[in-house]
């Protein structure tokens, strides 16, 4: 069989000829292209042996890096073998094709349940996000116009998923963080102060009262309710019934940093009605 001048199979490659490869002292011909094609890697993945019986090949070829390779002196399969590599190399393609777009369209269904699934939990969950933007706004801090937005329109598109979504759980950390700091033990003077029932009383009345002047929840410095740095401890403790010795002792050191912003009467009920604590400034 005279040898062939040009590649017998396309497999989707730019090859060309003009390389010489020096090979056991002697200038190869070969032809290159400079990227392999799926095509071609499937071939010499599945279909080696006969690859390499039809003259192609796969290595770094001098300075060029990796490069697929017709060796034409290498090509040794028959018109026969060649034909059969060709068919073999058209199934094997079509069953590639065939198990991406079975992949893919497994993907996009899982994607659709997910979507479907948030969704779902979204909508669900607006309630929720209704009840925090009307009694609890203090969690979502500057989010709340934000979530009532969403409160008016509803789930709309899978933007409003994600942020209804998120706002909740963003709003469920504040809490949980406020929590945790009002589990912290105050320090013993506070704790003393905290004794007395009257005080507990008014430092309730102390958090509620700076918590309706909060408007801004804490987002300007204007002076008017809690500063930024205890304003979601200051909103947990005005949702309380009522205040324990621990929490009446936060609520006390919180409430004597704002104490010019409150009213005379509940300033004096606060710290002048029993000795105040030995950390306190002096009113």
């Amino acid at each position: 069989m005279p040898p062939l001048d040009r590649p017998p199979l396309a497999l989707g490659l730019a090859l060309a000829p003009g390389y010489t490869h020096h090979a056991r002292g002697e200038d190869v011909p070969l032809w290159t292209a400079p990227v392999a094609s799926p095509a071609f890697l499937l071939a010499m993945k599945r279909l080696a042996a006969t690859m390499r019986a039809a003259g192609y090949l796969h290595f770094h070829v001098g300075t060029l890096g990796m490069r697929p390779i017709w060796w034409p002196a290498r090509c040794v399969a028959s018109p026969a073998e060649l034909a059969a590599l060709q068919a073999d190399l058209d199934r094997l393609v079509a069953a590639d094709a065939a198990a991406a777009q079975d992949d893919a369209a497994r993907r996009a269904g899982l994607a659709a349940e997910v979507a479907a699934a948030d969704r779902a939990a979204a909508e669900a969950a607006l309630p929720r996000l209704a009840a925090l933007v009307a009694a609890s706004s203090w969690q979502l801090g500057r989010a709340l116009p934000e979530a009532a937005a969403l409160v008016r329109d509803g789930i709309t598109d899978s933007f409003s998923v994600g942020r209804a979504l998120a706002l909740i759980r963003n709003a469920d950390g504040v809490r949980e963080r406020a929590e945790i700091a009002l589990r912290r033990l105050p320090p013993e003077g506070w704790l003393r102060l905290a004794e007395s029932a009257d005080v507990r009383a008014a430092a309730l009345e102390g958090c509620r009262y700076l918590s309706d002047l909060d408007e801004d929840r804490a987002s300007r410095s204007n002076d008017a309710g809690w500063g930024q740095d205890d304003t979601s401890i200051g909103h947990l403790l005005a949702e309380r019934e009522e205040l324990s010795r621990e929490e009446t002792a936060h609520a006390a050191r919180l409430l004597h940093h704002h104490r010019r912003q409150l009213p005379a009467e509940l300033r004096s009920r606060l710290f002048d009605t029993v000795p105040g604590p030995a950390t306190a400034p002096v009113l």
